[in-house]
């Protein structure tokens, strides 16, 4: 901030009331402060710095106070982030079983699998064909996982417990524009769940034992068969 007379000038207004306001003021804690350096340390500069800088470590502290206090918040806020999705999981599962066994219901549900993109976040849904689709693509994507890290089995198990196979909720238009990117219905388990474009990305993909989209230059080919797969890179 440039410092112009006109500053200077304001500023020394702002001193006066301030010194003013030292001597008038009702705050108890401020009055000690005030006679105990008039006391022990009379040079008025002095004064003034010292409780200013006092000032200025109390807001230090102050803040540092509410920092902590926001981040304590915000844990609470996704503790409760968290017991809100367990409550949103148990009401639909419970809708899930009063339109399973209404007839009235029973030939208009619509099926989804479903999984968070986080454990603690809303689940995201994949719009499935029938009950029994559902429950295909669920045991198709455990088992990619189970595969994929073989190595990591807890990890596995942490994604699969996140897995479920639940009833729509939301409303038909919704349902049909989820549709639009993604559905699972029996030619999706004809489709391939990887692809790979060299010899290296191949020998790692098979052991998956899924469907695999082989490129080589501007050939394709669609297989599970890594037999195939080596012919198709002239490696067998």
């Amino acid at each position: 901030m440039e410092l112009t007379q006109e500053k200077l000038k304001d500023l020394e207004i702002k001193f006066e009331k301030f010194k003013e306001n030292l001597v008038n003021t009702q705050n108890q804690s401020l009055k000690e402060r005030v006679a105990f350096l008039s006391k022990y340390m009379p040079n008025p500069a002095f004064q003034y710095w010292a409780l200013m800088y006092l000032d200025r470590e109390n807001n230090l502290s102050h803040t540092q106070n509410l920092a902590s206090e926001i981040w304590d918040l915000k844990d609470q806020i996704n503790e409760l982030l968290g017991r809100g999705n367990e409550v949103i999981q148990e009401r639909d599962e419970l809708q899930a079983h009063v339109k399973e066994n209404c007839p009235e219901f029973k030939s208009q549900l619509k099926w989804c699998y479903s999984i968070p993109e986080e454990p603690d976040s809303p689940p995201n849904y994949f719009p499935c064909e029938s009950k029994e689709i559902a429950y295909r693509a669920k045991a198709r994507f455990k088992k990619m996982f189970e595969r994929e890290f073989a190595g990591s089995p807890e990890i596995a198990e942490m994604i699969i417990r996140q897995m479920d196979v639940t009833i729509w909720h939301g409303t038909d238009e919704e349902f049909e524009e989820l549709k639009k990117e993604s559905f699972y219905d029996e030619a999706w388990f004809k489709e391939p769940m990887y692809q790979c474009k060299n010899i290296e990305q191949m020998e790692k993909v098979f052991n998956y034992d899924e469907i695999v989209h082989c490129y080589n230059g501007d050939q394709e080919l669609i297989t599970s068969d890594f037999e195939e797969a080596k012919r198709f890179y002239k490696v067998a």
